[in-house]
């Protein structure tokens, strides 16, 4: 099935956490389970191993809004640094560098309790 949205698209639930100044592991900031929507941060080129929060069908997305170095974080694949139900489902088993001013959107999957980012191609 596809989603296609006529008019505008809102997200409501927008967050601003802390900067990232350690890598996270379970990654719940503060607001997390009514956001759609999280503005990231970093001191440095941290890692993020999963997200807390999963329930089969909610969307996030996450955006790096550093506007200079590091210029990104990163989204590590299948990480055990989170338990299983947080962690990322990235495609070819590898570690997604979230750049600085760019988005990705996540999707939880309940049947393999994952996060999987989702393309937004045509």
């Amino acid at each position: 099935t596809n989603l296609r949205v006529a008019g505008a698209l809102y997200l409501p639930g927008v967050i601003s956490p802390a900067q990232i100044t350690a890598s996270q592991n379970d990654y719940a900031p503060t607001g997390f389970s009514a956001a759609s929507i999280v503005r990231l941060s970093s001191d440095a080129a941290w890692s993020i191993t999963g997200l807390a929060g999963g329930t089969a069908g909610r969307a996030v997305l996450l955006v790096n809004v550093n506007t200079g170095s590091p210029a990104s974080i990163n989204l590590t694949h299948d990480d055990a640094g989170s338990v299983a139900a947080n962690r990322f489902l990235l495609t070819g088993n590898t570690t997604r560098s979230l750049l600085a001013q760019s988005g990705q959107m996540f999707w939880y999957d309940g049947t393999s309790s994952r996060w999987r980012a989702v393309s937004m191609g045509t």
